[in-house]
Formats: structure tokens, sequence, C-alpha cells
């Protein structure tokens, strides 16, 4: 159900992708290495960027080394249904959290340059806290809830490629949608933003 790669196809894909995971590792886990060792640098904006770099290093750890067994390698072993499902299940969970993060980061900028002093004073480590546990929890949901029809889906002891392959013919699109308001509404904030700025810069020169 799926075409066979060369070696030298296979060898260059895993490569890339071991090096992808290993600067990802590196580059996520020294921002949270810094944000969990200096305590003045745990306000809200960087907590919010801290989620951001645990949502990449968790898809580095995870995401990027199942693909490489069972997408590039085609390991024998890495095949059934439950597998099929959980590798599924991760991708969309971690993709989903790495656009949301964005997004919420997109807000973060916009209400910071609309409200000024007032957005600062409201902005606390708790809120983004919970700002960042509410996110999780979100997404959790509206990822299990998105796989509950792959249930349906029986492709016996059949290897994790051909029935990732089915689910992505025979099953509603997830990701699409998001990626489409992630679009509409970075345009909408950033839009929004440079108004916001010139607005002010014609009340400063006003005054």
């Amino acid at each position: 159900m799926y075409l066979e790669k060369n070696f030298f196809a296979t060898v260059s894909m895993g490569v890339l992708i071991l090096l992808l995971a290993v600067f990802s590792v590196i580059g996520n886990g020294f921002v949270l290495g810094i944000v969990a060792r200096f305590k003045k640098l745990r306000n809200y904006a960087n907590i919010l960027i801290a989620n951001l770099a645990l949502v990449d290093l968790l898809n580095a750890i995870i995401n990027m080394p199942m693909y490489l067994i069972y997408g590039v390698l085609e390991v024998n072993w890495f095949k059934g249904k439950t597998l099929a499902i959980l590798s599924t299940f991760l991708y969309r969970l971690f993709k989903m959290l790495n656009i949301t993060s964005m997004l919420v980061l997109l807000v973060n900028v916009f209400l910071a340059l609309t409200f000024d002093l007032r957005y600062f004073a409201w902005k606390t480590e708790e809120k983004a806290t919970a700002i960042v546990v509410v996110e999780w929890l979100a997404c959790i949901g509206a990822v299990s809830l998105s796989c509950l029809p792959l249930l349906d889906i029986h492709l016996q002891d059949s290897h994790v490629i051909s029935y990732r392959q089915v689910y992505l013919t025979e099953s509603t699109p997830f990701l699409r949608p998001l990626f489409f308001v992630f679009i509409i509404s970075a345009i909408v904030l950033g839009v929004l933003a440079v108004c916001s700025v010139r607005r002010k810069k014609l009340q400063a020169s006003l005054v």
C-alpha cells in the first residue's frame, strides 16, 4: 500500500530527521533551562514562550523518532491498530498545541500593543500558567474526540503506514481547518497591531 524507498533515500531522510530532532532538543531545552534557572525570567510572556518550547521539545523527542521508525525505516514490528491510533493521536496533539501556542503568543503581542500598561498590570505568572493548562486540556480533549472515528477502522495486523494512509483518506481532515484559522487570525491580529501602533504614534505627535 506504500512505495518502498531506496537505501540512499532512507539514509538521507533518517539523518535529516535525527539532525532536526537533535537541534530542536538542544534549542528548546536551552530555552526551558534558562526560564527554569532564572526566576526573574519567569514572567507572563516567557511562560508562554516556554510552553511553545516544551511542545517543540516533546515533539522532537516523541513524534520525530516515532516517524523515523515507522515512516522512514518502516520496521516490520511497528504495526497494529493500537500503535496506529497512538501515533496519530500524538501527531495531531503536538501539531495542535504548536498552532494554539503560537496563536496565544500573537494574541499576547496584540493585547500588549493595544492596552499598554493596563494589560501589563493584568498579566501575572498564575494567569499565564492557567492559560497553558487550559490550552493543554482543550487540545487533548479536541484531539481525543477527533481520534474516536479511527476506532471503527480495522486493518488487522497491518503496518502503521497502511493505517495512516487510510486515516488520511477516510477520516475527516482535522488540522486543516486549524491551520486556516491560525493564518486568518495571524493576519487579522497583525493588521490590528499595526493600526494600533500607528494610532498611538499619531496621538503622540498631536500631544
